[in-house]
């Protein structure tokens, strides 16, 4: 069996489009790392405040030019919003100073006021909106840690924000592309012929290709993002691996739903905990494992399915761009818990903030695993139930 998987991953490795998945992540990467650190120097606390506070002030005129009560608090709420925000800049700003520990002290008493006057409405106007901060605040005192200033660049935050614009339609095209024609690219010539000829089984020889599609899939993503992550992280630091990530909010249905043809919710106050980013960082890691694995499961089941490689590679990269449209109607939220491309941002998935985008309370991590790994699972099967049915000598 060893001998098999070994000679699948010399067969895969030595193909062209091995070495263009790789080329293209390793592009991706430096391309969002570029475009991370050009946006970082745009977004200095003066500047995001002096855009806050323009907001504000269109907003309270808005709010003045209507007579409309419940407008009139949604608008309310958007202000207490971006109040919050500006107060949060000027803590950032204040993070250089000896005192930034007063600076935080004084942001969680204001904190706690707006926490206590929270309509509870919406979740930017939620109690547990602002009990994420002050938890977040009082996390830095306890543990002694100075708060980034907005703006800077590190390696943690690098990694989170590559993973959330990759994870959804660019991994999928990635593993497509390495592992779409893995089964049915040895239809046509009939090398699958010559296999089988030899004293192996069909359900070795699939699960062999199997295994080195998923191991190949592993190894080339998460090696070129964690040498980005390495490389970043040597020119503009790591980050404090202690720092705070708030995660575990759970929801309710919110009493009234702000977005037409959406379900809204809001955080359930004190449900939120801390996590210190080395902890996020792996479990990040750990769960896009599980996201590839799926990934690779549904585009073999196509492989081993489609006779044509030519289609069963364009079928491939064109279902992980149709689900993430389909994720961007409205009318459909009802089906995006069910599409695997929601999943692709682990970070999301992990904090748990995917469920209110999604509008429903089960949209957990855990339910996530759960999901991704049945699908993967259930993709063998078939998979492994239709290779051994199909007509080979054909």
């Amino acid at each position: 069996m060893l001998g098999l998987i070994s000679n699948e991953f010399i067969k895969l490795w030595h193909r062209k489009k091995f070495i263009i998945t790789v080329i293209i992540l390793a592009a991706l990467c430096a391309l969002f790392a570029f475009a991370d650190v050009k946006f970082s120097k745009l977004q200095t606390p003066d500047a995001q405040i002096n855009a806050y506070k323009q907001a504000v002030t269109s907003i309270q005129n808005e709010k003045n030019s209507t007579k409309d009560e419940k407008k009139q608090a949604q608008l309310q709420d958007q202000i207490d919003q971006l109040n919050t925000q500006i107060s949060q800049l000027q803590l950032s700003k204040a993070a250089d100073s000896d005192n930034w520990k007063d600076t935080l002290n004084n942001s969680i008493k204001e904190l706690k006021q707006q926490r206590d006057n929270a309509s509870d409405l919406t979740e930017a106007s939620s109690k547990e909106y602002f009990n994420k901060q002050i938890i977040t605040n009082q996390y830095y005192i306890d543990h002694n840690i100075r708060p980034e200033k907005s703006g800077d660049v590190s390696a943690q935050s690098f990694l989170q924000g590559l993973i959330t614009l990759i994870g959804s339609i660019f991994i999928p095209i990635i593993i497509a592309i390495l592992v779409a024609d893995i089964v049915s690219g040895e239809y046509t010539p009939p090398t699958m012929k010559v296999l089988l000829t030899r004293p192996i089984t069909r359900n070795k020889l699939l699960l062999s290709k199997f295994l080195s599609a998923i191991l190949s899939s592993f190894a080339v993503i998460i090696i070129v993002e964690l040498i980005s992550y390495v490389i970043m992280g040597l020119i503009f630091g790591f980050g404090n691996p202690l720092n705070p990530v708030t995660v575990g909010t759970t929801y309710v249905k919110a009493i009234i739903s702000t977005n037409v043809g959406q379900t809204s919710l809001i955080p359930v106050f004190g449900s939120t905990s801390i996590m210190p980013a080395w902890q996020f960082i792996i479990l990040i890691f750990l769960f896009q494992l599980i996201y590839i694995f799926a990934c690779s499961s549904i585009f073999f089941l196509l492989s081993t399915i489609l006779k044509s490689s030519s289609i069963s590679m364009t079928i491939s990269i064109l279902i992980p761009i149709v689900f993430i449209i389909l994720g961007q109607i409205p009318y459909l939220q009802k089906i995006w818990p069910f599409l695997f491309t929601t999943y692709g941002s682990s970070g999301s998935v992990l904090s748990n903030s995917l469920a209110p985008r999604l509008g429903v309370t089960y949209a957990t991590p855990l339910f996530s695993v759960i999901f991704l790994i049945a699908i993967g699972i259930i993709c063998y099967i078939i998979s492994h139930l239709v290779f051994r049915k199909k007509d080979l000598l054909l």
